[in-house]
């Protein structure tokens, strides 16, 4: 087949953000265990 043995280099992401793994969270499975959304938001109320 074509593309066998074609090795490609590792990737390296960042880290996400507490925000992000809440935002993931919630878009996957509608709950998180993580931070309640307001915790990350209360700092700008």
């Amino acid at each position: 087949m074509d593309g066998e043995g074609i090795v490609e280099p590792a990737v390296a992401l960042r880290e996400m953000t507490l925000g992000e793994q809440v935002v993931e969270d919630y878009a996957a499975f509608r709950l998180t265990l993580r931070a309640h959304p307001m915790a990350l938001l209360r700092h700008l109320l």
